[in-house]
């Protein structure tokens, strides 16, 4: 099994299994950790506004508040729609500040990397910050990185890289690496 993909020109990169990942990039939905509702019905299914960095899907998230007024429930709904204010950051970073100004004052919620929001989490949000996780992983991102076939040597090349990456693999180097890096395992299960 190859861990590094070798490209053709004009090949996609869109049908990538895990196998062929180097490590996973978990993306996460972020809300304030004091979040709460508008009114006193913790029955009733709200819908959150939703941040969409550039580029990205557009995402309606519904969910219903629980005994504290907590998120409890999450269902995701992808759109095909247009209608209403859509917010778009040029950053992460950007859209994790404006969601630590308030429950509501710009945005609910966010969809980004795990890594991203755990770096946040830590190092506070640049003052006390009031974000957490809210549940699994929207989706995973799958890492990984090409190598033009047209270029000499490329064969032998993804041969030899692809035996480093595997014994990196084995001997728990790249789990090492994930963890001291991300302080989190993001690499796949092979």
């Amino acid at each position: 099994r190859e861990m590094v993909k070798a490209l053709e020109d004009g090949e996609e990169w869109e049908g990538m299994d895990v196998e062929e990942a180097i490590a996973e990039d978990p993306l996460e939905v972020a809300i304030r950790a004091d979040w709460h509702s508008p009114g006193d019905d913790a029955d009733v299914d709200l819908e959150f506004k939703i941040l969409l960095c550039t580029g990205g899907p557009a995402v309606r998230i519904i969910g219903g508040l629980g005994q504290w007024k907590q998120p409890d429930s999450v269902k995701i709904e992808y759109q095909d729609w247009s209608a209403g204010k859509i917010e778009t950051y040029p950053t992460d970073a950007n859209a994790i500040e404006n969601l630590a100004l308030g429950d509501g004052v710009r945005i609910d919620a966010l969809i980004t990397a795990k890594p991203t929001l755990f770096e946040a989490i830590n190092a506070g949000c640049g003052g006390n910050c009031p974000l957490k996780m809210l549940g699994d992983p929207v989706f995973y991102e799958h890492l990984s990185f090409a190598l033009d076939r047209s270029r000499p040597n490329s064969e032998s090349l993804l041969k030899k890289l692809n035996e480093i990456l595997s014994s990196m693999y084995k001997d728990g180097t790249l789990v090492d690496l994930s963890m001291q890096f991300y302080g989190q395992n993001l690499i796949p299960k092979l």
